[in-house]
């Protein structure tokens, strides 16, 4: 029997197990799984984020049952838990129940779902296996517990196996195709990172975060990345590049989440706060407004990094620098789930990428050791820092690989030893925009879009002369309107977004000069 919500799913409802189908590479990590656990009573899965994990655990679940075994799958959310059970039954797998207080509970089902913290406070139940989802969390009870039952079998499953404690808890290691293979082949998107911003954090301090590694300390952070400049520059680099796209912003706390979302709001884009407090229907009716595209920009803080599975989404925001693989890396995954024709885009303000590296250059081929998890960890090695990462082309911002000398979004080449490729040699702090060559019919549309503004203005009674326009024109492209036709044209959304933007901008400024 099925019990989901509380309530159980009568017997007519319920489907039969069936053979969950999988994808080539998805059935060779299947398949290196089955070769690592002969060996191994404890071992991790590495699959990359988007690569299907929860599809492959439940492909694991179904062999177990098949073979008359019983399953515990533990996620580090509650919030993630009916999303597992969900994924679950819509591939077939029904023989399930919740272990958590607000779910009612069959012992008897084959699969058992439940959150870490949960299973560790009640009692022992033997079981076939245990996978322990997003097991690069460290969560000291987990840990302790899998000490004090050594007889049982346990999977972690991870797109993020980085922190030095994980090789002290799981011997194994079985690994799905790489990052850079499934955009390659079509499994995940193609993306182009862009630096317009690079925070200046050298005062910014560190403490060690649960995983053992440092981390910049969040409240001087959201100080630094608070800034009206920087939040300024997040919203109208938006405004003008990010095509109005379907986008998450991460976010250092809730205080600089809401500073950024009030901004956006400010000029109507629709955005919204969620965080990893945030009760389970608030959420769920925000994830139906933007899957919906109501609201255009979510501004996420400690969450959606995660489990969350939105294919829509081409457009990330990362204004929350990190010192962390694990939490760069889950972020980024949030806008490369595929979809036929997408191509994601990341505006980093936060100079991670230019810190840590592009994520499909960052892989791992076994586990560290030498942290039992429970004690804090020392830093990465100065060896892990001098790997070559990737440049911000001083021309456009786009983020190059390593390596690549001329920029493949720009055609920009810096000539040799004048120093350009040194960011701090360009003196590059804080940048207020990217910028890119403009064809005459892109500067002719936003030309006649400009007039269009202006015949609605004058329509309200409000005087916008035409110097307004031409100067409108020029901070946009650098020139003056010549040679443009007098052809005017409703304004589009971005036109009327970067228009509103700039009269806060003014209004903040003149507020502040009257002080």
């Amino acid at each position: 029997m099925v019990w989901i919500d509380g309530v159980p799913m009568p017997e007519k409802n319920r489907i039969e197990i069936k053979m969950i189908t999988l994808y080539d590479d998805q059935q060779e990590f299947i398949a290196d799984m089955r070769r690592v656990w002969r060996d191994h009573t404890r071992f991790i899965g590495y699959l990359p984020t988007g690569g299907g994990k929860t599809r492959c655990a439940a492909k694991i679940c179904e062999g177990m049952i098949n073979k008359g075994l019983t399953v515990t799958f533990t996620v580090p959310r509650i919030s993630l838990i009916q999303q597992t059970a969900n994924s679950f039954i819509e591939l077939g797998l029904t023989d399930l129940t919740v272990l958590h207080r607000e779910y009612d509970f069959n012992p008897s089902a084959k699969i058992i779902i439940t959150t870490q913290q949960t299973l560790t406070r009640r009692k022992y139940m033997p079981r076939g296996l245990y996978i322990i989802d997003e097991a690069h969390k460290r969560q000291k009870k987990i840990l302790e517990w899998m000490n004090e039952h050594p007889e049982q079998r346990y999977i972690g499953l991870t797109a993020t196996p980085f922190p030095k404690w994980m090789g002290e808890y799981y011997t194994g290691f079985a690994r799905g195709k790489s990052m850079r293979w499934m955009i390659e082949n079509g499994r995940l998107s193609e993306y182009d990172v862009y630096a317009p911003d690079i925070p200046d954090l050298t005062n910014c301090k560190t403490k060690k975060d649960e995983n053992g590694d440092y981390e910049y300390r969040e409240g001087q952070l959201a100080e630094i990345m608070g800034d009206a400049k920087i939040v300024g520059n997040v919203i109208s680099n938006w405004v003008e590049h990010g095509e109005n796209r379907l986008t998450i912003c991460l976010a250092v706390n809730v205080l600089h989440a809401n500073q950024m979302c009030n901004d956006f709001n400010a000029i109507g884009v629709n955005a919204e706060v969620i965080t990893a407090s945030t009760p389970s229907d608030d959420r769920h009716r925000i994830f139906e407004r933007y899957r919906a595209g109501i609201v255009r920009v979510l501004v996420a803080v400690d969450t959606l990094t995660e489990g969350a599975d939105f294919p829509e989404c081409d457009c990330l925001i990362n204004a929350r620098p990190t010192k962390s693989l694990c939490r760069y890396i889950q972020g980024f995954g949030r806008v490369l789930r595929f979809v036929e024709g997408k191509r994601a885009i990341i505006f980093d303000h936060s100079g991670t990428t230019l810190d840590l590296g592009l994520p499909c250059g960052i892989e791992v081929d076994g586990l560290s050791a030498g942290d039992d998890g429970l004690s804090e960890a020392s830093k990465r090695s100065k060896e892990e820092k001098k790997e070559k990462k990737p440049k911000q082309c001083p021309k456009c911002k786009f983020v190059k690989p390593a390596g690549v000398y001329k920029c493949p979004q720009c055609g920009f080449a810096p000539r040799a030893g004048d120093g350009v490729e040194s960011l701090e040699d360009v003196g590059l702090k804080k940048i207020k925009g990217t910028k890119k060559t403009y064809t005459h019919e892109q500067k002719q549309k936003y030309y006649s879009e400009l007039l269009g503004w202006q015949m609605q203005e004058r329509a309200k009674g409000r005087n916008t002369s035409d110097g307004r326009i031409s100067h409108l024109y020029r901070e946009k492209f650098g020139v003056w309107p010549r040679g443009m036709t007098t052809n005017p044209k409703p304004p589009s959304p971005e036109l009327l977004n970067m228009i509103q933007y700039n009269r806060i901008q003014y209004a903040k400024t003149k507020a502040k000069a009257e002080k």
